[in-house]
């Protein structure tokens, strides 16, 4: 890896970002829990790339890391049941919320999916550089594709993709670590593009803290890849019907 692309999280270095990102470049930083790298989502080559260095070939949307709830009907479909003073409540935090995506991201970005997955950690650099440049940006774990579920360290993030990538911020007092005492790996995920929403998977953020925010949650993750598929399969009907 190059010495000069990897640089401790500040001031020169978040703006640094900025223009890299503006001119279409990829960036790995830290999250509060994790090292992801980030793209314009609006990019069609810088999404394209994503996938192609982490080498990934299946099913995987990127998400939207935001900083703040201002302008968020941008991008979404609030839905009809959710109150959105809810989001402010659960979030900033390890939670990923899916929703009925209304902004028209190239379709490489959810991967061809009608929903998107949004999250708001906040007090990181992922944040900061978020701030920094006006609009959410593309998310997903610094690792290759199918090398494991943990979460990534910034010494992951070299192995796999420090070669890859336009510049690297470094937290200068840690290599990206879980939360203190935290032995669950990843963002809990949640879809409220369904009704009642759905637990996609439980992770950072436990269950006794989002279950009195979306009433109804259909706690079993085992139940949605059916669910899935069923919009799926209702979709091309749909889609065939009106070519009749």
């Amino acid at each position: 890896m190059r010495n000069d692309v990897l640089m401790p999280v500040c001031d020169r270095s978040i703006e640094q970002a900025v223009s890299v990102l503006r001119e279409g470049g990829l960036v790995i930083g830290p999250s509060r829990s994790n090292y992801n790298i980030m793209c314009d989502p609006r990019n069609e080559r810088s999404i394209e790339r994503v996938f192609q260095v982490k080498k990934r070939t299946k099913f995987g949307p990127l998400t939207l890391s935001i900083s703040s709830l201002s302008g968020l009907d941008t991008f979404i479909h609030m839905p009809e049941n959710l109150d959105k003073e809810v989001l402010s409540q659960v979030w900033p935090s390890e939670l990923t919320l899916i929703f009925r995506k209304k902004y028209p991201f190239p379709e490489r970005l959810t991967c061809g999916a009608p929903t998107v997955g949004l999250t708001w950690q906040g007090e990181s650099a992922m944040q900061r550089l978020t701030e920094a440049y006006g609009h959410p940006l593309a998310v997903t774990s610094a690792n290759l594709s199918g090398s494991g579920s943990g979460l990534v360290s910034l010494g992951k993030a070299l192995s796999d993709l420090g070669d890859q990538v336009d510049l690297i911020l470094q937290e200068p007092a840690e290599e990206g670590a879980k939360p203190a005492g935290t032995e669950i790996e990843g963002n809990t995920i949640v879809d409220l593009s369904f009704n009642p929403p759905v637990l996609v998977r439980l992770g950072i953020v436990p269950l006794d803290r989002i279950r009195s925010r979306f009433p109804g949650l259909i706690e079993d993750p085992a139940v949605y890849p059916q669910m899935l598929q069923e919009r799926r399969e209702l979709t091309e009907y749909q889609k065939e019907a009106s070519h009749e």
